[in-house]
C-alpha cells in the first residue's frame, strides 16, 4: 500500500508532509470495509472533503507504530534500510497537532442552513452569558440577584485567577456564592469547580461554541443512572472517576457475575425463564463480526473470545480509536451457573437421553458444550432434587384425589430388573391405579439390600405398600404375576386384600408348554391348537366377572372334552361347550383322536396342578398390561444395558412416571375425515403373526416445562427441604463387600506375570 509518487501530498488538514519529509505515505487501501474508516478519519479533519482518489495518501505521521510490520524496525536498528510496510487491517488514528487558527473547520463549522455567524461585541456576549445564567438559575429555583450574577462574573474574569482554573470554569453556570463547595446538580453546576452534566460549556482553548461539541460521528448516548441523586447530595470519588473517565473506559456488560447483577437476574426470571428461552446454534465467525465495530464510533474494534465455560462466551472488544470498551456474555447466570449449561443437563435428563451421547453429538458438531462431569455435577445438586419434589408433588395429589373417592384401590404391581438375567443391579417395583391408569407409587432396590437378586421384587412390593399404608390408602384388589414369594407375603400380610393373577402371564406359561409338546414326536397336531386354548384362558377369566373360581376351572376343563369333539356333560358347574358349532371349511383345526399321545400330552398341560391353582385366581376385569405398558416406558429413559448411580436410576424412573400419567389416557388418532387409525405390527413373541392395534396421538412432553420451573426454584433456593421420595443415604457399591488391594501390588504382580510378553514400542 506504499505510495510510489514523491510529490504525493498526505490529505488530512493541517498535515503538509510529502515522502521528501522523511516520512512514508500509503495511498487508500481497496478493501471497503478499511476504506471507509480511513476516509471517516479524513473527513473529521475536512468537513468539505469528497473522497479518495487513486493519489490520495495518508503519511505515516497518523499511524501507531503497532500498524506497522516489526521487521522495519528490526532492520532499522542495524542500519539496514527497509521501506515501513503497513500490517493488513491497519487504520490510521493520530491527529495532527495544531494551533487555535488552524483547526479544521469540521469541528465548529454552523450548519450549511444557517447564517455565517458573525464576530459578537464584548458587551453583547456578555449581556447574552449573564441572561442565559439567570434562566438556568431560575429553572433550578435558585435565588440570585442580578448583582450576585454580575459580581461573579466579574470574578470569572479576574485575571489573577490561575491558568488552570480558568480553563476549567463554566461560563454559563459558574457562582459559588448561593450553595455551598462540593455539592451538585443534575442539570446545574453551583460548587466552584464543577462541571454541570446538562448543559456544560468549557473555556479550553479549542473549543468555540458554548453548546454541543460533534466530531461528525453518531455516538450513542451513555446510559442514564437508575436514580436521580438528591440535589444537595454530594459526589463520592468513585462515581466523579466513573463519569470523568467514561470517554476512554467505559465498559458494558449485560451479564455479569456479580451479586447485584445476580439479584437483578433472579428477579426477572420470576416472569420469565432463561432455561426456556429459546436458543440458536451461531458460528463463531458470524458472532464475531457483530463486535468489529465500535458500538460508539462506529470505527474498527478490536475483538475477542475472554472467557469460554460450557456453552457460554464471554467476549471483549475496544475500539483502536476512542478507546470505548465492552464485553458480552452469550448467556444470563443463574446464581454462578450459566443459564445454557444448567438448561443441557436438564434437558438431557428430562428426556432420559444419555449424557455421552448427547455431548458426543455436540462434540462432532463443534460446538461449545459442557463435559460429562459438569452434567454429573448438576444432577446431583439441582436436578435430582428437582425431580423428586415434582414427583413428591404428584403422589400428594394423587392421595389427595383417592381420599376424595373413598373407595378401596384397584392396583397392579410388578418387579423389573435394570439387567438381563439373574445379576441385575437394582430391582424397581411399580404400583398402579388400573381405574385411573395412573403410576401411584416406585420403590427401587438395590440386589445388596437384599439376599440376592431375585428379592428384590418382594422388597419392592413390601416397600410401596408400606407407602399406601403411611398415607392411608385401602388396598381393595391387587393384581400381580404368579411371583411364589409375592403370593406368601399378600397372603400373610395383607388378609383383607383380594389377590389376582394377570390373565397374560399365565397364558405366556401355557403358551410355552403347548410349544414345547408339539415338537415331540407325534405331537405335531397339537401346534395347530395354540392360540385357541390362549384365547381360550382369556375368555375364562372375562367371563366370570364375579371371580367364581370353580366356575373359571370348570370353564377350562371342559377343553378335555372339546379337543376330542365331546361339547355336552362336562360339569355340574359348566354342562356344555358355549361356542357355535363350525362346518365345512368354517373348520381349521382337526379333532384330537383319544389316547393318542398327543392327547394325554395336551391333558397333562392343561389339567395340571399348576393350572388348578393358577386358573381360579385370574383376574376378570383388570390386567397388568398398563404396568408393562410403564415398564416399556422405562426402557427409552433408563435402558437396561446402561449402568446409573442409584439417585440417578431413581430419578430416571420418576420421570417415565410423570411421562406416563400425562400420556397414558391419549386419545385415539382420526383421519381428516374423522374415521379412526390403525396400525399393524408384527410381534417378536407372536412368531410370525401379527397384531392389529389403534393408533393414538403423538406424546406429549408438558412435564418438560414444569420440571424447568423446577428447577429453577431449586437454584434460587427456594425451597431446601429434604424430598420423602428420594432417600438422603444411597446404599453401598456392589463392590463395597470386597477385598480391595493395594493398586501398586496388583500392577507390579502383572507386570511380573507378563514381563516376557511385554514389548517396547
Amino acid at each position: 500500500m506504499s505510495g510510489k509518487s514523491k510529490g504525493r501530498m498526505c490529505v488530512v488538514a493541517g498535515c503538509s508532509k510529502r515522502q521528501t519529509d522523511d516520512v512514508s505515505v500509503h495511498s487508500f487501501p481497496k478493501d471497503e470495509r478499511q476504506r471507509v474508516a480511513w476516509t471517516r478519519f479524513v473527513k473529521l479533519t475536512r468537513a468539505d472533503w469528497t473522497g479518495p482518489s487513486q493519489y490520495t495518501v495518508i503519511c505515516s505521521e497518523h499511524f501507531n507504530e503497532e500498524c506497522y510490520e516489526q521487521q522495519h524496525f528490526l532492520m532499522k536498528d542495524f542500519g539496514i534500510p527497509r521501506k515501513k510496510r503497513l500490517v493488513p487491517g491497519s487504520v490510521p488514528s493520530i491527529y495532527p497537532k495544531r494551533k487555535r487558527d488552524e483547526l479544521n473547520e469540521a469541528f465548529i463549522a454552523p450548519s450549511p442552513s444557517l447564517p455565517a455567524p458573525t464576530q459578537e461585541r464584548g458587551a453583547h456576549a456578555k449581556r447574552a452569558k449573564l441572561r442565559i445564567l439567570s434562566e438556568l438559575l431560575q429553572e433550578n429555583n435558585t435565588p440570585s440577584s442580578h448583582h450576585e450574577i454580575q459580581q461573579t462574573y466579574n470574578d470569572q474574569e479576574d485575571p489573577a485567577l490561575e491558568p488552570e482554573e480558568a480553563a476549567t470554569s463554566s461560563i454559563a453556570c459558574q457562582t459559588p456564592a448561593p450553595v455551598k463547595v462540593g455539592t451538585r446538580s443534575m442539570k446545574i453546576q453551583v460548587g466552584a469547580k464543577m462541571k454541570e452534566k446538562g448543559s456544560q460549556a468549557d473555556m479550553r482553548p479549542r473549543v468555540r461554541s458554548i453548546g454541543v461539541q460533534c466530531n461528525g460521528t453518531d455516538i450513542p448516548p451513555l446510559p442514564r443512572p437508575d436514580r436521580e441523586p438528591a440535589r444537595n447530595e454530594p459526589l463520592s470519588s468513585s462515581e466523579e472517576s466513573s463519569e470523568t473517565d467514561s470517554d476512554h473506559g467505559s465498559v458494558y456488560e449485560p451479564s455479569s457475575t456479580g451479586s447485584e447483577e445476580s439479584q437483578i437476574q433472579d428477579d426477572q426470571n420470576d416472569v420469565h425463564n432463561p432455561l426456556e428461552e429459546t436458543k440458536f446454534i451461531v458460528s463463531k465467525s458470524k458472532l464475531m463480526e457483530l463486535f468489529s465495530a465500535c458500538r460508539r464510533c462506529h470505527r474498527h474494534a478490536v475483538d475477542c473470545v475472554q472467557h469460554l465455560v460450557g456453552t457460554m462466551v464471554k467476549i471483549v472488544a475496544e475500539c483502536q480509536f476512542c478507546g470505548f470498551s465492552w464485553q458480552w456474555c452469550s448467556q444470563p447466570y443463574l446464581g454462578s451457573i450459566p443459564a445454557g449449561n444448567l438448561g443441557l443437563s436438564a434437558g438431557i435428563l428430562f428426556s432420559g437421553a444419555l449424557a455421552a451421547k448427547v455431548l458426543r453429538v455436540l462434540q462432532c458438531m463443534g460446538v461449545a458444550t459442557i463435559t460429562q462431569r459438569t452434567f454429573s455435577s448438576h444432577q446431583s445438586s439441582i436436578l435430582f432434587p428437582s425431580v423428586a419434589r415434582e414427583w413428591d408433588k404428584h403422589q400428594r395429589d394423587y392421595v389427595r384425589m383417592a381420599e376424595e373417592r373413598e373407595e378401596p384401590l384397584v392396583l397392579g404391581g410388578d418387579g423389573r430388573a435394570d439387567s438381563p438375567g439373574h445379576c441385575a443391579k437394582y430391582g424397581s417395583y411399580s404400583t398402579i391405579d388400573l381405574e385411573q391408569g395412573i403410576v401411584v407409587d416406585i420403590q427401587l432396590v438395590q440386589s445388596n439390600q437384599v439376599k440376592n437378586s431375585n428379592a428384590m421384587e418382594k422388597r419392592g412390593l413390601e416397600l410401596a405398600v408400606r407407602w399406601l399404608q403411611e398415607h392411608h390408602l385401602q388396598i381393595g384388589i391387587i393384581i400381580t404375576d404368579r411371583h411364589l414369594q409375592i403370593q406368601k407375603w399378600i397372603r400373610e400380610n395383607l388378609p383383607q386384600t383380594t389377590h389376582y393373577y394377570d390373565v397374560w402371564h399365565v397364558a405366556k406359561g401355557l403358551k410355552k408348554k403347548i410349544l414345547a409338546a408339539s415338537k415331540l414326536k407325534e405331537c405335531e397336531d397339537i401346534s395347530r391348537w395354540n392360540k385357541s386354548l390362549t384365547n381360550h384362558l382369556y375368555w375364562v377369566a372375562a367371563s366370570t366377572p364375579d371371580g367364581d373360581g370353580d366356575v373359571m376351572w370348570a370353564k377350562l376343563e371342559l377343553v378335555e372334552n372339546h379337543i376330542h369333539n365331546v361339547h355336552e356333560g362336562h360339569s355340574d358347574a359348566f354342562p356344555t361347550c358355549a361356542n357355535e358349532t363350525l362346518d365345512g371349511d368354517q373348520r381349521q383345526k382337526k379333532w384330537i383322536k383319544p389316547e393318542t399321545k398327543a392327547s394325554e400330552k395336551l391333558s397333562e398341560i392343561i389339567l395340571s396342578k399348576q393350572m388348578q391353582k393358577d386358573v381360579p385366581k385370574l383376574s376378570p376385569l383388570h390386567q397388568t398390561s398398563q404396568v408393562e405398558a410403564f415398564h416399556s416406558t422405562i426402557n427409552h429413559f433408563a435402558p437396561k444395558m446402561v449402568s446409573f448411580s442409584y439417585h440417578g436410576m431413581y430419578c430416571r424412573l420418576m420421570i417415565a412416571a410423570i411421562h406416563f400419567n400425562e400420556n397414558s389416557s391419549r386419545p385415539s388418532a382420526t383421519t381428516k375425515e374423522g374415521d379412526l387409525q390403525y396400525k399393524i405390527s408384527f410381534p417378536k413373541f407372536k412368531h410370525g403373526d401379527y397384531s392389529v392395534r389403534k393408533k393414538s396421538v403423538d406424546p406429549t412432553y408438558g412435564y418438560t416445562s414444569t420440571l424447568m420451573q423446577e428447577t429453577l426454584s431449586v437454584v434460587k433456593g427456594a425451597s431446601d427441604e429434604p424430598v420423602p421420595c428420594l432417600p438422603a443415604v444411597q446404599p453401598p457399591p456392589l463392590c463395597s463387600g470386597f477385598i480391595h488391594p493395594e493398586k501398586e501390588d496388583v500392577i507390579l504382580h502383572f507386570q511380573s506375570r507378563f514381563a516376557g510378553r511385554e514389548t517396547t514400542v
